[in-house]
């Protein structure tokens, strides 16, 4: 039986696992052993554990090096990840090469793992890389920034991807590997799968990837329906208590002259009571069911605004972390939504919400992209990564 490592590391939300279980599920069902490595184990149980996966805690990054700013590109990001601490570096790929050697695995599925890829490239294990746009760089010798509003120096982009190749390439030679030649290298695969959208991808749209388009699933997860007349407006959040304008967002709500239907996993108890009038349910649910009825859709992920512009229905975006503040801009672009701001108030929100709401302009371009993508078809991506999957096994057998 071959083994396939799906390598976990940088991120928090479900949106990285919803991704990576339909391509697992079809490694499982072809018969090949899915061994799971993730940082965050403890959301990888709730999700996987009753999948008949291998579940293992994937080596942790640990530096010693504290930083007060905020990263500013991908090779930033990086250094405040902990490559700014080489011997935290080196322990953590030192991890990765003990798991890789422990499950010797065929293939490696790149899930935001930077650190699994170093360790990757020294086993000369094959990789999958698949993303949604934000974990893959561009292929070039420039990250672009984060913070494009905001006019950060050139030099500044430069130095940081400087460093954070030099901490590569230093445990790279000890360890007799080939160095990089530039950043973007460690992230080279034959085939690279981005599961999102050409309009949509925050760095796109690219020439050197494949789009495959949005891949989800869950576990089994209850059935909630629209319960009031059609003739009234539908709304649909989807968010998490820790959001800084969740309760914002519920206030606002409350006043609207609609039914509205809220996913918040984990809501405390007394939000049920507080905010009546809105239908607050504490776990996942089938968008499939509800979204091609809704008017709009309120979320935190990149994941849901493809799947709630595949059905034709504009998006009110609430970043909560850069990646996601990244895939707003694309969104905004696309005339089929928009996205809260700081400095954040009710005020913005209404505004916001009742533009989405009675500007015509907003649901035609949703429809417009769904038409464009109506040919989508989730299982047939599945299928093009699985195929993607034994490609990289079978170079693997070749070495």
């Amino acid at each position: 039986m071959a083994g396939i490592l799906f390598a976990w590391e940088l991120g928090a939300n479900l949106g990285h696992l919803t991704r990576d279980l339909p391509l697992a599920r079809a490694c499982r069902d072809g018969g090949h052993q899915v061994v799971v490595a993730a940082s965050n184990l403890r959301t990888v149980v709730k999700l996987m554990g009753q999948e008949g996966f291998t579940l293992v805690q994937a080596p942790i990054l640990k530096s010693n090096i504290q930083r007060n700013t905020s990263p500013v590109c991908y090779p930033d990001m990086l250094l405040h990840e902990g490559y700014d601490d080489v011997d935290a570096l080196n322990a953590a790929v030192t991890g990765w090469e003990g798991l890789i050697d422990l499950i010797r695995p065929s293939a490696l599925v790149y899930n935001h793992a930077p650190t699994a890829l170093i360790a990757a490239r020294i086993k000369n294990l094959p990789a999958l890389m698949v993303g949604t746009g934000f974990e893959i760089p561009l292929a070039s010798s420039s990250q672009p920034s984060f913070r494009p509003w905001q006019g950060i120096p050139q030099s500044v982009f430069v130095e940081a991807e400087k460093l954070v190749t030099s901490h590569i390439n230093r445990l790279l030679s000890l360890r007799g590997s080939n160095v990089l030649e530039r950043f973007a290298d460690l992230f080279f695969a034959p085939a690279t799968y981005l599961a999102t959208f050409p309009e949509l991808d925050p760095f796109g749209p690219r020439g050197n990837v494949t789009y495959i388009g949005p891949l989800f699933a869950l576990a089994d997860v209850p059935v909630v329906d629209w319960q009031g007349p059609k003739t009234k407006r539908r709304i649909f959040a989807y968010l998490r208590p820790a959001m800084a304008a969740c309760e914002q967002i519920l206030r606002v709500l409350q006043d609207v002259d609609a039914e509205v239907i809220c996913a918040i996993p984990g809501a405390p108890p007394d939000w049920l009571h507080r905010f009546p009038t809105l239908r607050i349910v504490e776990h996942a649910i089938h968008l499939e069911r509800i979204l091609p009825s809704a008017d709009v859709v309120i979320t935190y992920g990149a994941t849901t605004i493809a799947t709630a512009l595949l059905a034709g229905v504009p998006v009110l975006l609430v970043p909560q972390v850069v990646e996601q503040f990244l895939a707003g801009i694309p969104l905004e672009k696309t005339g089929a939504g928009l996205m809260l701001r700081d400095p954040r108030s009710m005020d913005q929100l209404t505004i916001l919400l009742q533009n989405l709401l009675n500007i015509p302009s907003y649901r035609q371009a949703a429809s417009a992209f769904a038409l464009r993508h109506a040919k989508f078809n989730g299982q047939q991506a599945c299928r093009k990564l699985m195929d993607a999957v034994e490609l990289a096994m079978d170079s693997s057998k070749e070495k």
